[in-house]
């Protein structure tokens, strides 16, 4: 009899315990996939419930983005203080007609920081101070209403307001807002708007200096219309914000 021509019964076990594992690790990576692609059509469908008014699209980095998943991302975030003006916010966007949901922007823009300041701009919308002056706010060193809550929502709005009558269209609004008209449509002109007609594209190309409020605003949709205004659950949830 050959012994080269039949596996003992050592090595027999030995193949059976490799093909069991060959099997096994198939199986892992086909059910971690499988839980992947569940998660992530879970994720585009709760993004196209929310988005009605504006749309919500779906893009892989709000995958890696933290607030989507648990609420925390790296930028600092007191939601106890949006939840104690998003009645304000909600109530002024209600008398103008505009999508309630614009109420996540100033969270976008300067995570609720009531002292945020930066390139001109300041206070939790950040204002820029031409908006501001034109719309009749004081702007000194010595006094800032861009600060007043709610003085500056009544002045964003107005200008959001303005900014989707020209363009007919949100996302180019806040894109318009976050950056400035002059710079949005300087990219428009330069690589023309059949090109870039959705949200992500200015996103993945970098094509205007802030592009983040992006993800931003769409994270803070989902995260908002998921998150527990309680009183005891809001201590627990202070960071969401910029990836």
């Amino acid at each position: 009899r050959d012994l080269h021509s039949f596996p003992t019964r050592r090595s027999s076990d030995l193949w059976q315990k490799i093909l069991f594992l060959m099997v096994w690790s198939v199986a892992v990576a086909t059910g971690g996939s499988n839980a992947q692609n569940a998660a992530r059509d879970t994720l585009m469908q709760r993004l196209s419930k929310l988005g009605k008014e504006i749309p919500l699209p779906y893009h892989p980095v709000l995958e890696q983005m933290p607030g989507i998943v648990s609420g925390f991302t790296d930028r600092t975030f007191d939601f106890s203080v949006f939840v104690r003006y998003e009645p304000l916010l909600e109530q002024m966007l209600q008398e103008r007609e505009m999508p309630v949901c614009l109420k996540y922007l100033p969270a976008a823009f300067s995570g609720m920081d009531g002292s945020f300041t930066r390139q001109q701009r300041a206070g939790v919308w950040s204002l820029p101070v031409l908006v501001a002056l034109r719309a009749g706010l004081t702007v000194t060193e010595a006094h800032d209403e861009r600060y007043d809550v709610a003085l500056a929502t009544g002045v964003a709005l107005d200008y959001l307001s303005t900014l989707y009558g020209y363009y007919h269209d949100w996302w180019s609004a806040i894109l318009a807002y976050a950056n400035s008209p002059a710079a949005l449509n300087a990219i428009r002109l330069r690589h023309g708007e059949e090109s870039i007609l959705q949200p992500w594209d200015y996103y993945e190309g970098a094509l205007l200096p802030e592009v983040k409020v992006i993800p931003l605003f769409i994270a803070l949709n989902y995260f908002g219309a998921r998150a527990d205004r309680s009183e005891e659950h809001t201590s627990e949830l202070q960071s969401l914000g910029r990836i």
